[in-house]
């Protein structure tokens, strides 16, 4: 699929695809063959993606298998993002980005209107949070396996060798491995920072809602301040921490020495800090 994908990109006077598109042969070979492979490769990949989790009841061999599975979606996305007309030093992988971020995104969205519901109906906290924690600890997990996972070489890329001396250090390094570039597109050091620095943002404004609407909702809530921000800071602290099931010696080193202050402090003030006076 890649090898024809080379050809019919290679489309300037005197490359070996030059003209092809205007063959009808081809044109059906790319529409009724090409295309639909390709589609149904990325979707399931995409699916793959979409569908990760691992839950803290899930055992190592369980959890390989997850890992495995989620590997060769993350290499699929990968090779099949598009190469054409980008230099080797500014591409990226698109349709692999793309996956990451949807499923980082849902998992934010998921959860920002699950706490705030909850912060509504304060029995239901506990239930909440902990569907929260799970989200976050399933991204804490993708991190690992992202981090873990080496990207093939792309046959579509023009060899390093081929490259001047910094496009080619700048290519060699830019995706060493599959979290660098999704870090880097969402602009922030960890998935995890990420999830609750984010979910902060959006929180405060659904925390200022139910304020501004008297009643018992917001006496209620105002009354358990305290409560509400300890369960708040002990779940942010329990999502950081990987699952059991990849928790390996180096993971559990980092997440012994990681400091999470910062995101407690943002996730606890952007509920208490937006309850107003008693």
């Amino acid at each position: 699929m890649l090898s024809l994908r080379e050809v019919l990109d290679s489309k300037a006077p005197g490359e070996e695809g030059h003209g092809l598109d205007r063959v009808d042969a081809v044109r059906a070979l790319q529409e009724s063959v090409v295309a639909p492979v390709e589609r149904a490769v990325r979707e399931a990949a995409d699916r793959l993606v979409r569908d990760f989790a691992l839950p803290a009841t899930m055992t190592f061999a369980q959890a390989d298998e997850v890992r495995a599975r989620t590997e060769s979606a993350l290499a699929t996305l990968y090779l099949l993002s598009p190469t054409a007309g980008v230099r080797p030093d500014r591409w990226t992988p698109r349709l692999l980005l793309q996956a990451l971020e949807t499923y980082v995104r849902s998992a934010l969205q998921t959860s920002l209107t699950a706490l705030s519901r909850a912060l509504g109906q304060l029995p239901t906290l506990d239930r909440a949070l902990a569907d929260v924690t799970a989200k976050c600890q399933n991204l804490v997990a993708l991190e690992i396996v992202l981090g873990a996972a080496k990207p093939p070489d792309h046959p579509l890329l023009p060899s390093l060798s081929a490259s001047s001396s910094a496009s080619a250090t700048a290519a060699a390094t830019k995706h060493h491995n599959f979290i660098q570039p999704l870090l880097a597109h969402l602009e922030t050091g960890s998935l995890a920072s990420y999830f609750w620095r984010t979910m902060a943002g959006g929180l405060a404004s659904r925390v200022q809602d139910i304020v501004a609407r008297p009643g018992v909702v917001a006496r209620t809530l105002k009354a358990n301040r305290a409560n509400v921000g300890d369960a708040i800071r002990q779940a942010v602290i329990r999502g950081c921490q990987p699952p059991s099931a990849l928790a390996g010696p180096k993971s559990r080193g980092r997440a012994a020495e990681a400091n999470w202050d910062r995101e407690i402090a943002v996730m606890v003030g952007s509920v208490v800090n937006n309850l107003g006076g008693r």
